[in-house]
């Protein structure tokens, strides 16, 4: 499992950014020991941080070049690691064959619509990325994406597999400024909830039990004003999805616009 960093961290310099990844693809061999590593990373941030954040930035855009498909990361169940410090690096990671990260650079020169403007500008675009980046511009370009669809059915699409957009939500290719679930026209890939009618209040109160859903939905009938208007099952496993199915109850919604706070979430 890939070691993710959160949102709220600095971004990093773009323009240093690209200079280490075009340093890893250039570099001579297949095979890229942490000595090189680090030489990459010491000329694209003459400026970079000190301690423990140097680790951390250089493990940034080494996942950034695994995702655009430069190298290849080593196991993390296996012994390439160096784990005496936080974030663990890789002791080595292998560069790409040929037929796997193209140099013949011609997404440089191809005619991009805006919203896709930013892939002429990657140092590295893997053959199948830059197939599915050319499906999404037609797909934009004939008005596809105007149209709503389940993720699956995007996918299939796109790629010709029915969970191939899934795995790329996680590449370089979606992170902020590109690709979006929005631009593809993606309905969000969430399960209905089970609601019941339980009165006029404004709060809106889910269980993940159905024992508790049923003994909730006795009690609650029993009062004449209930301090809850529905009563929601989130289906057990999947109930951590199947919450964010409230967002679309609009005309309740609109009703609790003057709340600040209108979902209370119970999980018994």
């Amino acid at each position: 499992m890939k070691q993710k960093q959160s949102s709220d961290e600095q971004a990093l310099p773009p323009d240093a950014v690209q200079t280490f990844l075009h340093c890893l693809a250039s570099a001579p061999g297949r095979r890229l020991e942490s000595g090189r590593l680090w030489e990459c990373f010491r000329q694209a941030f003459p400026y970079r941080p000190g301690g423990a954040e140097n680790r951390k930035w250089l493990w940034i855009v080494l996942e950034e070049a695994a995702d655009q498909g430069i190298i290849r990361l080593p196991s993390q169940r296996g012994n390439c690691w160096d784990r005496t410090l936080e974030p663990p690096l890789p002791t080595v990671v292998w560069k790409n064959r040929a037929q796997e990260t193209r140099r013949v650079e011609s997404w440089r020169e191809y005619p991009w619509l805006p919203q896709l403007a930013w892939v002429a500008y990657l140092p590295t675009l893997s053959e199948e990325h830059e197939v599915f980046l050319k499906r999404v511009q037609q797909a934009l370009r004939e008005g596809q994406s105007r149209q709503q669809a389940p993720l699956t059915y995007r996918s299939l699409q796109l790629t010709g597999n029915e969970k191939r957009l899934g795995e790329l939500i996680d590449t370089a290719l979606f992170r902020p400024g590109r690709l979006s679930l929005e631009l593809l026209g993606c309905v969000p890939d969430i399960p209905p909830l089970a609601l019941e009618e339980i009165g006029e209040a404004s709060a809106v109160l889910v269980f993940e039990n159905a024992a508790a859903f049923r003994t909730a939905s006795r009690v609650l009938k029993q009062y004449a004003h209930p301090p809850y208007g529905l009563l929601g099952f989130g289906a057990g496993a999947a109930f951590e999805r199947s919450i964010r199915h409230i967002q679309f109850l609009k005309r309740r919604r609109n009703v609790l616009n003057t709340s600040a706070t209108w979902i209370d979430l119970v999980c018994v």
